[in-house]
């Protein structure tokens, strides 16, 4: 599946937005039947994002979650029929909160891999990532509590990272 093209971040390393261009993505109500139209047609259930991030735009991403709850309870399908995972990015709780997370899990979001890169929060705030430990926590801690997967992915050796710097964060 395929619901967007581009980032709504500019991480100073990434090759996302020269590679697809400006952050464009399907309205979430076409997006969500668009699973539905590959259930109904193929009978296809699980979904992989091949997207740059799946959360990007969240009024659409909340759309596309309402759509998938709305088919459940039309259908009588419990809360999970389907799964659905792809790349996420950090947002804050105030963004994206517990009964954001709950919607989440009832949808069916199952596995989700980010570009943490660093536990430093000035090493992320250099490379504009545009999030705080304080965020990563709240996260994981909410896709620990559904029982939800989270890879995230680390660059080590960035420009501006000491030995001491990097010492102190292993510790």
């Amino acid at each position: 599946i395929e619901g967007c093209r581009g980032c709504v971040r500019s991480c100073v390393f990434c090759e996302m937005s020269g590679e697809h261009g400006a952050y464009r993505r399907k309205d979430g109500h076409l997006l969500g039947k668009e699973l539905i139209h590959y259930y109904e047609t193929h009978g296809v259930r699980h979904y992989y994002f091949h997207d740059d991030l799946m959360n990007g735009n969240l009024l659409d991403f909340d759309n596309f979650l309402n759509t998938i709850l709305e088919y459940y309870e039309k259908n009588n399908f419990p809360d999970r029929f389907f799964s659905f995972s792809g790349y996420w990015i950090i947002r804050s709780q105030k963004q994206f909160n517990a009964k954001s997370f709950e919607k989440l899990f009832r949808a069916g979001g199952n596995t989700f891999v980010t570009g943490v890169e660093t536990g430093s929060d000035r090493l992320r705030k250099v490379m504009r990532k545009g999030f705080i430990n304080k965020d990563l926590e709240f996260n994981l801690e909410q896709i620990s509590r559904y029982r939800m997967k989270f890879y995230f992915m680390l660059i080590s050796g960035l420009p501006g990272e000491t030995l001491d710097r990097k010492s102190t964060r292993l510790n």
